[in-house]
């Protein structure tokens, strides 16, 4: 039996994942070719250093010792004790001597003078490969990278899907997972921006080991080829993420940034949010479109929580109003400390954390309406005393199934909950919509209004520049422009060019942060 380095650390750690899933048959079936592939290597081990010194013969029997004992584990049924055994003590031994065993004829190979990358041999023995330059990254695991990309594809693969549409080939461990359980039932494409990375994977990385009809690596310079193949089939999309980080061209990095950030947060919440909305419905017996009549025609401010809400909020604070107030849950507190009783409250985070919006107000028993999309967080409907009503969004599934079932309207939702409050008053037919603390940018080094949970200096590092409130440009994060960019399209969409002028007057009123095209910029004052 032919055995390359990495394969028996890689056999052990997966008996080890397999036994802590409880798929005690399969984790018996592995732990067969791990005994096999471990006597091949104390074989080779023994005869290499045959009488040479006491501790080889002390790793010799604590290798035996320790295969013994997982055996015995196993046969005891004793499968927490088997999977701790393989992890702490029998995969160092392993690894150890694999690299006592390493040739120093057979070096690491110089990728063919790869202009921009340097291969490097992994701890498991297999290949990892790095960027050049200063300080350069990582694109797959120093440590294990097969085992890395096991764990990886495991998490996210939904099997059954027609194809699985992949961005980045790194050197292919994430492809030869995906293969492994999929293995000829689905095409697998992958795109890739680099052509030098391509060969690298095919010459020296798994892709050579799983080249087939269902498997082919596109080289796709621009991301177009890979836009293309997502539309009209039934695919699963897989992102390697440092493989974005590596591509030069700023415009088409920050593309598949916001397309890896999209994609990414819906797959880290997809439990979240489906057990929010069957609850969410469940508690429920008003839409978010039965409160629509309530806009038609007036002025609407929405507040959000950017920092320069500070600048202008209090000006709201007055008896006879001439304006609907639709805050964002974030401010849902700190207005009503400053005594400024919103009209309608909106929710969107499907995270329980988020609930802490609401947990400061509960004991004033207000009756203010609360709209709550259908995957937040389950305690808004759950605990509030006053009337909530379910805005069922576009793009979710479930949502949009149930707003068709009961003639109800579906909400397009950017990302941000300052969204959702956003297309409520557009499909509310308001005649005028004013956003305030909608800063979209760090204004004055700090993430949001004061007096709100999420107020704090802000220390991520700001990724690009847009146009500033007050001319000149800002810098923001791309999640924020992505936001921006949302808004500026909502707009367009509710304001086309035409003779009769907007239907719909947008008024900016931040005072403060990013530029949105399409909307007055002009202080709150003018307006109220």
């Amino acid at each position: 039996m032919g055995m390359d380095a990495g394969d028996l650390l890689f056999c052990i750690a997966q008996t080890g994942e397999l036994l802590k899933k409880q798929f005690f048959h399969n984790a018996g079936e592995n732990l067969q070719e791990v005994a096999g592939k471990l006597q091949e290597l104390l074989l080779r081990f023994s005869q290499e250093y045959q009488g040479k010194d006491e501790e080889t013969r002390d790793i010799l029997q604590a290798s035996m010792d320790t295969i013994g004992a997982v055996i015995g584990a196993m046969e005891n049924q004793d499968y927490i004790l088997c999977a701790d055994l393989l992890e702490t003590e029998l995969y160092p031994i392993v690894e150890l001597i694999l690299q006592s065993l390493e040739e120093p004829e057979s070096p690491v190979p110089d990728g063919g003078a790869a202009r921009d990358y340097r291969l490097e041999r992994a701890r498991s023995g297999d290949l990892t490969i790095k960027t050049k330059g200063d300080p350069g990254f990582y694109l797959h695991s120093r440590g294990n990278p097969r085992r890395e990309a096991r764990v990886w594809i495991d998490g996210i693969l939904e099997l059954g899907k027609e194809a699985y549409v992949v961005f980045g080939i790194g050197l292919g461990y994430h492809v030869e997972a995906i293969y492994e359980k999929v293995a000829g039932r689905s095409r697998i494409e992958v795109y890739e921006t680099d052509r030098e990375m391509i060969r690298l994977a095919y010459e020296y990385g798994r892709m050579k080991k799983i080249n087939g009809e269902s498997v082919k690596a596109v080289h796709d310079r621009d991301g177009r080829l890979f836009a293309e193949a997502l539309s009209g089939r039934d695919v699963q999309i897989i992102i390697h993420y440092p493989s974005i980080k590596k591509i030069e061209d700023r415009n088409i990095r920050a593309s598949f940034e916001k397309f890896f950030i999209s994609d990414s947060t819906v797959k880290e919440t997809k439990d979240l949010m489906f057990m929010n909305y069957k609850s969410n419905t469940a508690l429920c017996r008003h839409n978010a479109d039965e409160i629509l009549s309530e806009i038609e025609g007036k002025k609407v401010i929405i507040a959000a929580a950017g920092p320069s809400l500070d600048k202008n909020v209090h000006l709201l604070k007055r008896e006879n109003r001439d304006f609907i107030i639709i805050a964002v849950g974030t401010v849902f507190g700190k207005l009503v400390r400053m005594g400024i009783i919103p009209d309608y409250v909106a929710f969107m985070d499907a995270q329980e954390r988020t609930f802490r919006q609401m947990e400061e107000v509960l004991p004033f028993n207000l009756s203010v309406p609360i709209i709550v999309e259908s995957t937040a967080c389950w305690r808004f409907i759950k605990y509030y005393k006053g009337p909530s009503y379910i805005a069922y969004q576009k793009g979710y599934g479930p949502a949009e199934k149930a707003a068709e079932e009961k003639k109800a309207a579906l909400f397009e939702t950017g990302g941000t909950v300052t969204s959702l409050a956003f297309d409520v008053a557009i499909k509310g037919k308001a005649d005028t919509i004013i956003v305030i603390g909608m800063d979209l940018a760090y204004t004055g080094g700090v993430t949001h209004a004061r007096g709100t949970m999420d107020h704090k200096t802000a220390e991520t590092a700001e990724e690009v520049e847009v146009p500033g409130y007050y001319g000149g440009t800002v810098r923001t994060k791309i999640i924020f422009n992505m936001y921006r960019e949302w808004m500026e399209d909502r707009i367009a969409r509710t304001n086309p060019a035409a003779e009769n002028g907007p239907s719909i007057t947008f008024v900016n009123a931040t005072e403060g942060g990013a530029y949105i095209n399409g909307m007055k910029h002009e202080e709150l004052a003018k307006w109220i």
